[in-house]
């Protein structure tokens, strides 16, 4: 069975989420309140939606970055 997934696979999905991820962002533009320890920030719930995905992503590379290097 031939498990690779071709570049324009990946490409199409990537794109996918980044679509749905703009909508519920521009969906959610209400304003919250982050608190976090001492910190208070008030900010738009897009912003923090899109903050949280860009974060993740990031840790996502990092941790594959941590494997690759084990390996």
């Amino acid at each position: 069975m031939n498990t690779k997934v071709s570049a324009n696979t990946k490409v199409s999905a990537v794109l996918v989420l980044v679509v749905l991820l703009l909508i519920l962002a521009i969906q959610n533009t209400a304003v919250v309140e982050l608190r976090l320890f001492l910190w208070t920030v008030s900010m738009s719930r897009a912003l923090l939606i899109l903050f949280s995905a860009v974060l993740g992503y990031a840790a996502g590379i990092v941790s594959t970055g941590l494997q690759i290097r084990s390996r």
